[in-house]
């Protein structure tokens, strides 16, 4: 029987060059890259953990940060039960190491019971953040996530979250929509689904393997920028796999019936 050894390398630090202005708030970046080997021969099967995080600084970023956190960018959400506000250096330095420790803990005795077939235990995860100018007092955070676990391909993830920079807080959609507009939305996303996948009606959709079995609905992941709002569906979400990220554009004229003021 194999006998894995552990073996971790990495580098991480805040690049004080990336400092970037957003609607009067500063961020600067916090890099981590780090593998940790599940042995010491070179097909060893490992795990690769890239992780480009902005964050906040100065004034009000506390609760910017906090939102942050609590936002679900980070996949596991080690941090979904509460936690402590806690700075973004501390919070990526333990889902880092909790990450590992579940690699190791789950993909190493694997390995060690099949090291024949290591490649399939190999494991990478990545994760880049950045920000955007939105609506007036908003900020648009957005991460990109690639994990692969094995299998026949990675997944791709893209959370977008808009933050109003006088609170804090994050904006969901049920506080810019109205609630009794849910069934229009959902038609004005039909019709544009229609047009994105060049199909006459809502069965060549479905033959398509878009929302097929499942009712249309506006996700709670989109981006409220200067000029219209666009709408995230990703990987899997509503389609195929081969189909990928899929993104919806509104120009608030289209929705001004149905957008609070």
């Amino acid at each position: 029987m194999a006998v894995a050894a552990f073996v971790v390398s990495g580098c991480s630090g805040s690049n004080e060059n990336r400092t970037a202005h957003f609607n009067g708030l500063d961020f600067d970046s916090l890099v981590v890259d780090t593998n940790m080997m599940l042995g010491q021969s070179a097909d060893a099967p490992g795990c690769h953990i890239r992780m480009s995080i902005q964050y906040a600084k100065g004034k009000k970023a506390q609760q910017i940060n906090s939102s942050i956190i609590d936002a679900g960018i980070f996949a596991p959400d080690y941090f979904a039960i509460g936690h402590e506000q806690l700075e973004i250096k501390l919070v990526v330095d333990s889902f880092v190491k909790r990450y590992l420790q579940d690699y190791r803990r789950e993909f190493g005795e694997f390995y060690r019971q099949d090291p024949e077939h290591s490649a399939i235990y190999n494991n990478e995860y990545l994760l880049t953040t950045h920000v955007l100018n939105g609506k007036k007092d908003i900020i648009v955070y957005l991460a990109d996530s690639y994990h692969y676990a094995g299998g026949a391909h990675g997944t791709m993830t893209t959370i977008a979250k808009n933050i109003d920079v006088k609170t804090g807080r994050v904006i969901q959609l049920a506080d810019i929509m109205r609630p009794e507009c849910e069934q229009q939305l959902n038609k004005m996303i039909q019709e544009k689904m229609l047009k994105y996948f060049k199909a006459k009606n809502i069965d060549e959709l479905h033959d398509k393997g878009v929302f097929e079995g499942i009712d249309i609905y506006a996700p709670d992941n989109f981006i409220l920028d200067n000029k219209k709002l666009t709408f995230i569906y990703v990987e899997d979400e509503i389609a195929p796999h081969a189909i990928g990220e899929i993104r919806i554009d509104f120009d608030y004229d289209e929705l001004e019936s149905i957008i609070k003021e």
